[in-house]
């Protein structure tokens, strides 16, 4: 699915009823609880800093007690992509 706001990307596991969104829009809290159901993982690539410093991903915090798991901001998908080119740098050498 594509609109003037960026992808929406939703993928069925097949045999369950799980269900895996991938959220990277950039802006904080975009994602409520509302929108989400229980049987769903969130992965929250996106981050943002605000005023003070904080970090927040775009799925808001409370979505991780109504979804079945939600990853981490900061320290889920940034964690794993530095783990990820280290490895491959390790390959190259």
């Amino acid at each position: 699915m594509r609109s003037k706001y960026g992808y929406a990307l939703l993928c069925r596991l097949s045999g369950g009823n799980a269900e895996i969104a991938f959220v990277a829009v950039g802006r904080p809290n975009v994602v409520t609880r509302d929108m989400v159901h229980s049987s769903l993982i969130m992965i929250d690539a996106g981050i943002n800093e605000i005023e003070g410093g904080k970090i927040f991903g775009d799925v808001a915090m409370n979505v991780s007690s109504h979804a079945t798991a939600l990853s981490p901001v900061p320290g889920g998908v940034g964690t794993l992509t530095k783990a990820i080119n280290f490895l491959r740098a390790i390959d190259i050498c």
